[in-house]
């Protein structure tokens, strides 16, 4: 793997800190906006919290310009 362990969230964790379900995550990745660090074999996503964290950014600029 990539990334320590202690820097991936599980697409479950990642979804609830930005407050969406996982189906949007899914959608999200088919469509490229927010594409996991890595995934298993298995198909499970994981993100790391430093894109989790700059996808909001980006989102909370958006909304306030």
């Amino acid at each position: 793997m990539l990334l320590d362990n202690k820097d991936l969230m599980k697409s479950g964790e990642a979804a609830a800190y930005i407050g969406v379900c996982t189906e949007t995550l899914r959608r999200w990745d088919y469509h490229g906006i927010l594409v996991p660090v890595y995934r298993k074999p298995n198909g499970h996503r994981y993100y790391s919290k430093e894109q989790v964290e700059e996808y909001i950014k980006k989102q909370e600029a958006l909304v306030h310009n």
